[in-house]
């Protein structure tokens, strides 16, 4: 059984910084889907441009 779980360590993928920082985000998200309907609590992040002036790009 040991073998087994370090070989699934090794196999998966590290998950990605952009996904990591958008993690916290996602139980309110899902809440205000489910009672309401909508994805407003998601609107105050950054847009495309703003993301890109960041990286530098």
């Amino acid at each position: 059984m040991t073998e087994l779980v370090g070989r699934a360590r090794r196999a998966s993928a590290p998950v990605p910084a952009p996904a990591q920082a958008a993690q916290p985000r996602v139980p309110s998200a899902a809440r205000e889907l489910l009672t309401e309907g909508t994805y407003g609590s998601l609107l105050d992040g950054y847009d495309y441009g703003e993301i890109n002036a960041l990286l530098g790009k």
